[in-house]
């Protein structure tokens, strides 16, 4: 049913045309129109309708009706996102929180679920078990079920392989990518990690305190003079096979005496320099810009070497 609009009175004379015109613009240009088919007259471009049946708000774009969702898809509105180890089961499962989260026109002022990979659908894997040296992502969800507009439906979350489609349980309508994990590289356990909000750091001691964690390690004394691709950033950073999902990289990096390293985002232009790394005692943190294609990196000096760490990265979630 539409909505009805009162009939504008028109009065005589020179301002006829304006009232008339002004009752064509009210007509045409109705706010808001529900049933179980869209309006076919007096539509105009932007225009909204909301399906009864099927529970769903669709605008209207040139003349196709476009669902709410579908031009709302990946944007993904957050305060306080928190995703984590798990206190009592660190290897297998993820504490994730938020003070509000939205999602193709649903959000939900409190989120805390536990991801448990022990089992398969809801707040667990989409499908299989988990693997080592493998990056999973983490969906939040959504289940309206028969929740109309303006109300919340069930938010939950999910683990899966895939980096833009998982396998969503059933009756689950819309999944958002809100986080990445990569398992150990010899052990089918998560790496110890800390996310707030887009930005994701590696905790364990043995990359924060003295640097030795080998699944941090992308770059081992590096010799390379021209810039090359660091071809194992990907252990660190989520990597799709054809992308990396990370704008901003944080590393640690330890340069043979004499030596000075360049690290910048891969693919861009030559003229570019990078950052330059110089040597010093101990370990340098930095934050280098990342680009899809990942970093490149080369080393000058005497005794040109230089090793990397990464211990941490903004995500591109959403």
């Amino acid at each position: 049913m539409g909505q009805n609009y009162p009939n504008v009175a028109t009065n005589a004379g020179s301002e006829t045309k304006n009232v008339e015109n002004l009752k064509t613009r009210v007509d045409s240009v109705r706010s808001c129109f529900s049933g179980t088919a869209p309006p076919t007259g007096n539509i105009v471009d932007g225009q909204f309708y909301y399906d009864t049946a099927n529970k769903k708000l669709y605008e209207l774009h040139g003349t196709e009706w476009l669902p709410i969702t579908a031009i709302l898809k990946n944007k993904l509105f957050y305060k306080n996102l928190v995703i984590t180890n798990d206190d009592t089961t660190p290897t297998t499962k993820l504490d994730i929180t938020a003070d509000f989260i939205s999602c193709v026109g649903y959000s939900t002022s409190s989120l805390s679920k536990t991801l448990d990979t022990a089992g398969t659908g809801v707040n667990g894997l989409d499908t299989g078990s988990l693997a080592s040296n493998t990056w999973y992502y983490i969906y939040l969800i959504i289940d309206l079920g028969s929740s109309a507009i303006g109300t919340s439906p069930t938010f939950n979350t999910l683990l899966s392989l895939n980096s833009t489609s998982p396998t969503l349980p059933s009756g689950y309508d819309y999944s958002v990518r809100i986080g990445a994990i990569r398992t150990k590289s010899t052990v089918e356990e998560f790496r110890q990690f800390y996310q707030s909000d887009n930005s994701v750091y590696y905790t364990n001691t043995s990359i924060v305190d003295t640097p030795s964690d080998a699944d941090c390690n992308v770059l081992l004394a590096g010799t390379v003079t021209t810039f090359t691709n660091v071809a194992n950033l990907g252990k660190s950073v989520p990597y799709t096979g054809t992308a990396y999902l990370s704008r901003n990289v944080r590393m640690l990096s330890n340069l043979g005496a004499g030596s000075s390293m360049f690290v910048r985002p891969a693919s861009v232009n030559t003229a570019i320099g990078g950052v330059k790394l110089h040597a010093t005692t101990g370990w340098i943190q930095s934050e280098v810009p990342c680009s899809s294609t990942g970093l490149e990196y080369k080393v000058g000096g005497t005794t040109p070497s230089g090793t990397l760490y990464v211990i941490g990265y903004n995500d591109i979630i959403g």
